[in-house]
């Protein structure tokens, strides 16, 4: 009796500290923003979501908005509709702005690469809107196509009524629908990061009125972290969309509703620093690997190369690499080519199929000159 009662107790002492290291465990990871109404942590590799609370939920997103107005900005410069050094006449509607803002005059001129500068440091609500006039005509025009972005991009839970986030009625957005396009932005223009990594410069530089541009981000500069954009207003609380690269891997945090910036600021640098700590990116394939040479006389190399149709890019755990594996699903009778497949514990989870690569065929007189000279010697 005595034994059998000494086995139960060690049984649960042995199962309380399982549990309390699997509660401690659970605890660890949802800690994370406790002061944030909604928060995610993606890699913009896939968009993978590393870590999310309430990431679909409807907010007011202040200047965060500008995210998306800088997106249609780089679109427009990209398809050579605008150009960084086009001059730019500011309207009395965009002087009017309130917030943030550089305190341009109605008539004055500035260079587009200018007032972006100013939207990306000083979250300029007047360089937003005189900008905005310039690709699209109005401010409404340009709203208009940022609700069109958003809806191609998947952004399911967003609303645009403005460029600037400071209409506080229909105008929302979430934290997932945010990463999604930050992630558009630094990944489609990465030129963007070349101002929102800023600390501080200066607009009308050359004037006798030159204005001091201070960035409203402060983790600038702190763990790698190199934009992307901050947000406040009374109803949106504090909010940002922050985001660093680090050994090949680029993520971005969203985190909104916070009553200080300072908190605000440390749970998003928090965030990003457990997903850059705890996660990778690993390439498996590239469209530019070989994956099978062959030898045969048809082709003028002697043989037919074999490539993937896509990259297999996949974002996991560090913890977790070795329970990737490769397999190459290639068949003989199949001369076409095959798949080249992916696995995580044994499951399948991506395949690519393979195809033959640019192989020039011999010609009828090259494959006999071949034959013959294959008998000769």
């Amino acid at each position: 009796m005595n034994i059998l009662k000494k086995i139960l107790i060690s049984f649960l002492l042995i199962f309380n500290v399982l549990f309390s290291c699997s509660i401690k465990k659970i605890n660890a990871e949802s800690e994370f923003c406790t002061n944030a109404k909604s928060a995610i942590l993606i890699s913009t590799t896939n968009n993978t979501v590393l870590y999310e609370k309430n990431k679909d939920e409807r907010l007011p997103i202040a200047s965060m908005t500008k995210v998306m107005t800088l997106a249609l900005i780089y679109d427009a410069i990209k398809d050579n509709r605008i150009s960084m050094d086009d001059m730019l006449t500011t309207s009395a509607h965009a002087k009017s702005m309130g917030g943030s803002q550089v305190y341009l005059e109605e008539g004055e001129k500035s260079k587009l690469k200018d007032l972006i500068k100013c939207i990306c440091i000083a979250s300029a609500n007047d360089a937003a809107v005189t900008v905005a006039e310039y690709v699209y005509g109005s401010e409404s025009m340009f709203v208009n196509e940022m609700n069109k972005k958003a809806s191609s991009l998947g952004m399911k839970n967003t609303f645009y009524s403005d460029v600037t986030g400071l209409t506080d009625e229909n105008h929302y957005s979430s934290a997932h629908d945010m990463a999604i396009i930050s992630s558009y932005l630094v990944e489609t223009h990465p030129e963007v990061l070349e101002y929102t990594s800023m600390k501080e410069s200066y607009f009308r530089e050359d004037t006798d009125k030159p204005f001091w541009l201070v960035n409203t981000n402060k983790l600038i500069g702190s763990d790698s972290i190199d934009g992307l954009k901050t947000g406040w207003t009374n109803k949106a609380g504090y909010c940002i969309s922050a985001t660093k690269k680090e050994n090949g891997m680029r993520l971005i945090t969203v985190v909104m509703g916070y009553e200080n910036p300072i908190k605000r600021n440390s749970e998003a640098k928090e965030l990003l620093n457990y997903g850059s700590k705890n996660y990778m990116v690993k390439s498996f394939i590239s469209p530019t690997d070989i994956i099978i040479r062959k030898e045969s006389i048809l082709y003028r190399n002697g043989y037919v190369e074999y490539a993937a149709s896509k990259e297999m890019d996949v974002v996991m755990k560090k913890s977790e690499e070795g329970n990737y594996q490769i397999r190459n699903n290639y068949d003989i009778k199949n001369p076409d080519g095959g798949y080249i497949e992916l696995y995580y514990n044994e499951e399948m989870i991506e395949k690519s199929e393979i195809f033959k690569n640019h192989s020039k065929k011999r010609n009828i007189f090259e494959l006999l000159i071949n034959i013959i000279n294959k008998v000769i010697l």
